[in-house]
């Protein structure tokens, strides 16, 4: 097996991983000091946070960064049907080093909220990706949006249409396909 291409296991274990780290701090918040509005404002925040983080790793980072990674990208390109993607513990060191400076730059309560958000936005980020590359037979039209948009940046222009959860940073930065 190649880097980067994944079996179908390794590939789907995101989507046990990442919504299960959710609901295990969302459960520990609640014990510890309980929820409050503020606190959904923080998750906001981070999935906000994560559209942006998403545009720019894809944009820059997928598109020209390091080569062991643009060339990973490159593949996934050229068969976008396959199973090809980050290992699960790569992403998970990833989220775990981001986490000390948010914690220590907003504090525990809402750090905790912030990478919340973060979680969130990734898990929809590699939901809806693999959707539009793999559940194509039965998408409801709004995600449907979705594909047509990230099917655009893989067949019509792969220098535009970063955005997978969202075009609002392609719109905003003048990359829309």
């Amino acid at each position: 097996m190649r880097p980067w291409r994944l079996t179908k296991f390794s590939y789907y274990l995101d989507f046990a991983i990442y919504p299960a780290l959710i609901v295990a701090l969302v459960v520990l918040k609640y014990e510890a000091t309980g929820l409050s509005l503020a606190w959904f404002q923080w998750w906001a925040a981070g999935f906000i946070a994560w559209t942006l983080i998403e545009y720019w790793l894809h944009r820059i980072i997928f598109h020209g960064g390091p080569p062991v990674i643009a060339k990973m990208h490159v593949l996934h390109h050229a068969k976008p049907a396959e199973f090809i993607g980050v290992p699960v513990w790569y992403s998970l060191v990833f989220f775990l080093v981001f986490s000390f400076p948010i914690l220590a730059l907003l504090g525990v309560d809402a750090g905790v909220g912030a990478i919340i958000g973060l979680l969130i936005g990734y898990t929809l980020y590699i939901g809806i990706h693999d959707a539009a590359h793999h559940r194509t037979s039965y998408l409801r039209p709004w995600l449907a949006r979705f594909r047509v948009n990230h099917l655009r940046h893989h067949y019509q222009n792969a220098h535009a249409g970063f955005g997978v959860t969202t075009d609002v940073w392609d719109r905003l930065f003048g990359t829309k396909v």
